[in-house]
């Protein structure tokens, strides 16, 4: 699957680290530190037997993409639709879009 993960804090990192094992996983965030820790050093998840290390990519501009097969939303609320304003090149006939928000 191709999938997008919009907003790379603590919960978006956990899920789109997790996605990442088997699918095609992009992490859009606008602080550009965050994206080139990730690109850099990949998403580390401490886990009950030891931490994994997941490679998702993160950028801060979709607009060469194309359209994903899923949208999970972790951005705050109040951010929400300038996040999908921001990234409608991403949104197809087919896609999916999750919201797992807080705030």
């Amino acid at each position: 699957m191709r999938i997008t993960i919009l907003g790379a804090g603590a919960m978006g990192s956990l899920f789109g680290g997790y996605l990442s094992k088997g699918n095609d996983v992009w992490m859009v965030d606008v602080n550009p530190s965050v994206v080139e820790y990730i690109n850099a050093n990949g998403v580390k998840i401490r886990e009950k037997d030891g931490e994994g290390l997941y490679r998702p990519t993160a950028v801060l501009d979709t607009k060469d993409l194309g359209t994903m097969d899923l949208i999970v939303v972790f951005v705050k609320a109040m951010f929400s639709r300038s996040a999908l304003e921001a990234n409608r090149g991403l949104i197809g006939p087919d896609t999916y879009i999750m919201t797992l928000q807080n705030g």
